[in-house]
C-alpha cells in the first residue's frame, strides 16, 4: 500500500483534477506526479507541502500526509486562544438566545446536535413531534441534523426541494469526510446515508465513487422549502465554522442559521 500516494491520488480526484493540470498548477511534471502516486518516487517536505497548497487541503490532512510521507508534521498553530471547548459552548448557546426567534442549531464535525434554540424546535414542531420524532430516530444515536432531514421518519417528506437540499447533503459530508477520514461517527452516517432506501440513485452514486467534491459544490448558504398545512416556507440555510473551512479544530462546531425568507415564513416562528 503506497500511504502518500494514495493520500495524493484521492485529493486531486475531489478537487475533479488531471494529473496534467495538477502538474500545470504546481509545476511539476505530469511524469513525476504519476511516480509519487504509485510509490515510485518519494517526496520532500517541501513537495508535499506544495502539492498540499495547490490542492487546498486542510492542515489536519496536510500532517497526515506529511507523515505517511515519512517527514516531521507542521508546528501546532500558536492562535492566541487557549482551546476551551467549555467555553466555546457557553458562547454559542448565548449567540443561540441572542437569534432566537430565527431558527438555530449547532452541530459537531459529524453534525450531531450540540444545542439549539426555542425557533429551532417552534420550525420542526410545525411539521413532526419533536419528542416523537427523536425517539423514533436516534435509536440510541446522538440527535443528527442531516438525519433529521433525509430519516424516513424525520422531515424528508415535508422539504419540498429535498433533491437540491439532499445533493448538497451529500456535497458536504463528503467533503468534509476527506478532511476527517478517521471520523467513526462520520463513517456510520454515511453508511447509513448509503444504506437508506430513500437514498435516490444519483446521490448513491456520488457517495460510493466520491466524484465531484470540488469546493463549487459546497455553498456556504443555500434555500430550504418546506411544505407544511400552512402553505409554502422558505428558508436561507446559513453554515458557519468555528475556525476555517480547511483548518477545522477536533472540536469545532458548526452554527446552521434558518433565516426566514418571506413574511409567512418569518411568522411561522414567531
Amino acid at each position: 500500500m503506497n500511504g502518500y500516494g494514495d493520500l495524493l491520488r484521492t485529493w486531486r480526484k475531489a478537487r475533479a483534477l488531471s494529473q496534467f493540470k495538477l502538474a500545470e498548477f504546481s509545476g511539476v511534471s505530469q511524469r513525476y506526479l504519476s511516480f509519487l502516486e504509485t510509490g515510485k518516487a518519494h517526496p520532500t517536505r517541501a513537495m508535499v507541502l506544495c502539492l498540499s497548497e495547490y490542492l487546498g487541503v486542510a492542515r489536519l490532512e496536510t500532517n497526515r500526509m506529511l507523515l505517511a510521507a515519512g517527514h516531521a508534521p507542521l508546528p501546532q498553530l500558536e492562535t492566541g486562544i487557549r482551546q476551551d471547548e467549555e467555553g466555546l459552548r457557553a458562547a454559542l448557546k448565548a449567540l443561540l438566545d441572542a437569534i432566537n426567534p430565527v431558527p438555530c442549531v449547532v452541530v459537531d464535525r459529524a453534525w450531531d446536535m450540540v444545542d439549539h434554540n426555542a425557533g429551532f424546535e417552534r420550525l420542526i414542531g410545525q411539521f413532526v413531534d419533536p419528542v416523537t420524532v427523536w425517539s423514533d430516530m436516534a435509536k440510541g444515536k446522538p440527535r443528527n441534523l442531516a438525519r433529521l432531514f433525509y430519516h424516513k421518519e424525520g422531515l424528508c417528506s415535508y422539504v419540498a426541494n429535498g433533491s437540491l437540499i439532499g445533493r448538497q447533503t451529500i456535497f458536504r459530508l463528503l467533503r468534509e469526510q476527506l478532511v476527517q477520514p478517521h471520523d467513526d461517527a462520520l463513517h456510520e452516517l454515511l453508511k447509513e446515508l448509503l444504506e437508506s432506501p430513500l437514498m435516490p440513485d444519483d446521490w448513491r452514486n456520488m457517495l460510493q465513487q466520491k466524484t465531484g467534491l470540488s469546493d463549487a459544490g459546497l455553498p456556504q448558504s443555500y434555500e430550504l422549502q418546506m411544505q407544511g398545512d400552512t402553505g409554502l416556507l422558505r428558508f436561507a440555510v446559513l453554515l458557519a465554522t468555528t475556525g476555517t473551512e480547511l483548518d477545522l479544530s477536533e472540536a469545532s462546531f458548526r452554527q446552521v442559521t434558518f433565516l426566514p425568507l418571506d413574511e409567512k415564513s418569518h411568522q411561522s416562528i414567531q
